[in-house]
């Protein structure tokens, strides 16, 4: 038996040995019909079918089989795919993504900023799943897009219901149940819960907008307007998503999940980061997002807009509910969210929770900011908050804060904030307006701050950051750092205005101003904007104010001499600029300046050594002459630092041969000594000048060479120089006397003190 167990380990082992394993592999299968098809057309691959390929791991329709090992991504393109068939069902597990949306050499024309990525409805590269819609006669209910049991993930689409937008009514203020019919409202409701996904694994979000869906039932109540959490297993992660316009006639007008599972509290974790619920409705519970359970809900640099939470008995209400009969089973955690318009139902609605932690948000124009029924001991610090004085709902929660930096004032949501529309970025919001009094630059410092705001833009403006999901730009100019593009030049070219913001009005981003960059001329004189006429540098039209590939910073060669030769980045030359911009025309004319001008910053310029140049040279040495005395070095100059010299470590030896460039017919002889850089593949020698030429034969005329390379000062070496030693004498090979006379000889000799160069 022993014997036995240690074949079959051996067996065990070689079988690893044979099949290694490898690192996973993704599948693309492409869509390229927006039909609903279900195997009816070999010839194309549908969404359904793409599903069904990775669900089941073979070719379905006409699209390939899905990975067993690897991942799976189906790729869509632009266009409204009707699923026509009913929702799909996902299986296993699967990346869905619309037309790319990233745009990485264009400029957000809201936000002057690039790169640029296409919200997810825009035009030019759409990708809408619609849901199958219900019908009235016979009375058949809509369908949801998924239902899941594996984890998924979503990029770059729009999801669609079939709950008709109230902007189709007039006036856009109407209920949209006011113009419809109870058989009409049927067949646009999904009968049952979640309207769009109803999940049973995790559902990844980025960049998708889920709209117009609706869940209804006449005998019971559904929830999760778009999407619902079946499973403790369903977890939610959401960057730049918008929920517009769901509804459910239970709770959650958008999201909501189940609490129990098992007897237990159903575990869930919400992660959202730059999202916006906007408009949706719960006819018995939570407008947005019903959470329960033992769920952790984290929302950052987010928005809620006008999301109504009707009551309906002793359910919940608010934006966000989270009640719990259990003490200490959940956490809520709001930073930098803005919160205005929900007349109908506050916007918090929490209790039984073991942590609530709300910071740097704005809770203004709202029936009611908060629903607090308990707060959890030890609640975190909750600081720099907004809120209007005349509701004192969320008193309670926000007088823990210990550094007492929540604000309760007298100003409304119109003097605080611009309407909700949008500013740039994925998803709406609304702008603190530039006379913000409470908003504007009251949220800390930098360093308490979130890295971006809602739009993705790096929060730095003023002194500290703005409080609620939207960070204001301001006309900003960082510091920049260059170096010269090698060491053939001094040029160093910056493009300072790579990295600086240009502001907003109240009105849209700012423009250039011409010229868009004030540079403060230090004292030497070695710095300037180089404008859009660049009368400097009419060679390189690259260096011109131009707005497409950015103004450049130019640091020339210095107008006075450079001492010693030393111009290294221990020194750097510093520029100090600013930037200018003109603030957009609105309607009406703003009240503010013309123009805005940033803080000065400085372009700290590393101006590299230039290479000394070693010229090449030619001597004569005379037939029956066996040396002669050269130094090479001596028309050899660094002029483009102004002063060619030496290194100090090898002050006494300045000429510097690599053993391959020693000559063939002579040899060198000298003070010598291995160069700085000496090793034994590369042997530099390197003498003292003048140095003497040893011809191995003195009478044979022949022409002999060797190359050597000088460095400066700095230890910059030049490129090869070569060093031509010809001999003055008749050529035997074509038929010339090869003997001398007395005076010849004597002429020969003086020739020897002769040298003639070529430069």
């Amino acid at each position: 038996m022993p014997g036995k167990k240690l074949m079959r380990w051996v067996i065990a082992a070689s079988l690893i040995t044979v099949f290694p394993v490898y690192a996973s592999v993704t599948t693309t299968i492409v869509v390229n019909t927006t039909a609903d098809e279900d195997g009816t057309n070999p010839a194309a691959c549908s969404l359904r079918e793409a599903v069904a390929s990775v669900n089941t791991k073979t070719a379905v329709g006409g699209c390939g089989a899905g990975s067993r090992t690897g991942d799976n991504l189906i790729q869509l393109g632009a266009g409204i795919y009707n699923l026509t068939h009913g929702e799909i069902k996902i299986d296993s597990a699967v990346t869905i993504a619309g037309k790319d949306t990233a745009r990485p050499d264009e400029v957000n024309p809201q936000t002057g900023q690039k790169p640029n990525r296409l919200r997810p409805d825009n035009a030019v590269s759409a990708t809408v799943i619609h849901a199958a819609p219900g019908t009235l006669s016979p009375a058949v209910a809509a369908s949801r897009i998924f239902t899941t049991s594996a984890n998924i993930a979503l990029r770059d689409v729009v999801l669609q219901g079939n709950y008709p937008s109230n902007t189709a009514v007039t006036p856009a203020s109407t209920d949209i149940d006011a113009v419809l019919t109870a058989s009409e409202l049927a067949a646009a409701a999904v009968h049952g819960n979640g309207g769009i996904i109803y999940a049973g694994a995790a559902v990844s979000l980025d960049n998708v907008i889920i709209s117009n869906a609706y869940v209804y039932g006449s005998a019971a109540a559904y929830s999760g307007g778009a999407i619902y959490l079946s499973t403790s297993d369903a977890g939610l992660s959401l960057s730049d998503v918008t929920f517009r316009h769901n509804r459910a006639n239970g709770s959650g007008g958008a999201v909501a999940m189940v609490c129990l599972e098992n007897g237990r509290l159903a575990t869930h974790s919400l992660s959202m980061s730059r999202v916006l619920f906007d408009a949706n409705r719960a006819d018995a519970g939570a407008g947005a997002i019903d959470a329960c359970g033992a769920t952790d809900l984290i929302m950052s640099s987010s928005t809620l807009s006008a999301n109504r939470s009707i009551p309906s008995g002793a359910l919940p209400t608010g934006a966000i509910a989270y009640n719990q009969s259990q003490l200490g089973t959940g956490s809520v955690s709001l930073s930098f969210i803005t919160a205005a318009e929900h007349t109908l139902g506050p916007v918090l609605s929490l209790s039984g929770l073991v942590s609530i932690s709300l910071n740097h948000s704005v809770l203004m124009g709202n029936a009611s900011n908060c629903q607090l029924a308990s707060l959890p001991a030890g609640t975190p610090t909750n600081d720099y908050n907004v809120t209007e004085s005349a509701d004192t709902s969320c008193s309670a929660l926000l007088s823990s804060a210990s550094g007492n930096q929540n604000a309760s004032v007298t100003a409304s949501l119109s003097d605080e904030l611009m309407s909700l529309a949008n500013r740039g970025g994925l998803v709406d919001g609304y702008l603190p307006k530039a006379s913000s009094q409470f908003v504007l630059n009251k949220g800390g410092i930098f360093d308490n701050c979130s890295a971006v705001d809602q739009r993705g833009l790096v929060r730095r403006s003023g002194s500290a950051c703005d409080n609620g999901a939207l960070e204001r730009m301001e006309v900003t100019a960082t510091d920049d750092t260059g170096d010269s593009r090698s060491n053939t030049d001094r040029l160093v070219i910056v493009d300072v205005l790579a990295n600086d913001f240009f502001g907003e009005s109240d009105f849209g981003p700012n423009k250039y101003a011409e010229p868009a960059v004030v540079v403060d001329v230090n004292p030497n004189q070695q710095c300037k904007w180089i404008d859009a006429a660049n009368t400097e540098y009419p060679d390189h039209p690259e260096y011109k104010n131009h707005l497409v590939i950015q103004s450049k910073v130019i640091v020339p060669p210095g107008i006075t001499p450079v001492p010693s030769g030393v111009l290294t980045g221990a020194t750097p030359i510093q520029c100090k600029y600013h930037v200018v911009v003109v603030i957009n025309e609105g309607s009406p004319a703003p009240a503010l300046p013309t123009q805005q001008v940033s803080a000065q910053a400085i372009v700290s310029a590393n101006v590299k050594n230039m290479s000394p140049n070693a010229v090449n040279d030619s001597y004569v040495r005379p037939v029956g002459v066996t040396s002669i005395t050269i130094n090479p070095i001596e028309n050899d100059n660094d002029d483009g630092d102004g002063i060619f010299g030496k290194p100090a470590q090898w002050a006494a030896f300045p000429l510097y041969i690599a053993a391959a460039n020693m000559p063939q017919l002579g040899k060198i002889e000298g003070t010598k000594g291995r160069c700085a850089d000496y090793t034994a593949t590369n042997p530099k020698l390197c003498y003292a000048v003048p140095i003497t030429y040893v011809a191995t034969n003195n009478l044979a005329p022949f022409t002999d060479s060797f190359k050597y390379s000088v460095f400066d000062k700095d230890g910059a070496a030049s490129v090869d120089a070569t060093v031509t030693i010809k001999t003055d004498a008749p050529n035997p090979d074509k038929g010339q006397g090869g003997s001398l006379d007395i005076v010849g000889g004597l002429a020969l000799v003086l020739l020897g003190l002769r040298r003639t160069r070529r430069l």
